[in-house]
């Protein structure tokens, strides 16, 4: 959670810095002309309203979730099966491929030798999939204490 709260100002200062501003900026300008009366009557009717215009952008956003879960667990399968038939021992999963893949890349981010694995598995799973299932994936390595104490920072930044 600190990690997304530290986020949003910094992206905030690039943007700023790559895109300054060369106009007045609109909030200098006095708005109170410009402003309508709103069309709730109170801000029961207003916060209700805006729940109900809410649900179908949350139901987007779990139903496209789902499906990248569900074709996630399929490229799994196929993967596990295509490794079974041309005989690798150990099961053939996306999860592998992106510890391997990420590899370097967790290392450059100073990451020790041996728990390079498990951050790039994290790194792969927050590009390809969503910070949802890295976050769950880093839940379950922080409980079974796979990664270092002194990693949780950083790892938590890396998986928003």
């Amino acid at each position: 959670m600190i990690a997304c709260v530290l986020s949003a100002p910094a992206a905030l200062a690039i943007a700023k810095i790559m895109y300054p501003e060369t106009k007045a900026p609109l909030s200098d300008v006095d708005i109170n002309g410009a402003m309508k009366m709103s069309p709730y009557t109170n801000i029961i009717e207003a916060a209700t309203l805006g729940a109900l215009d809410a649900i179908p952008l949350c139901a987007g956003i779990a139903a496209n979730l789902m499906a990248a879960l569900s074709m996630f667990s399929l490229f799994n399968s196929i993967l596990v099966w295509i490794g079974r038939n041309i005989g690798i021992q150990r099961d053939l999963t996306l999860e592998i491929m992106f510890s391997y893949f990420f590899w370097p890349l967790a290392y450059t981010m100073g990451v020790p030798a041996k728990d390079c694995g498990k951050v790039a598995e994290l790194l792969g799973m927050k590009t390809v999939l969503s910070e949802f299932v890295a976050y769950r994936r880093f839940g379950e390595y922080f409980i079974f204490l796979c990664l270092l104490k002194s990693l949780l920072e950083g790892n938590t930044f890396t998986c928003c």
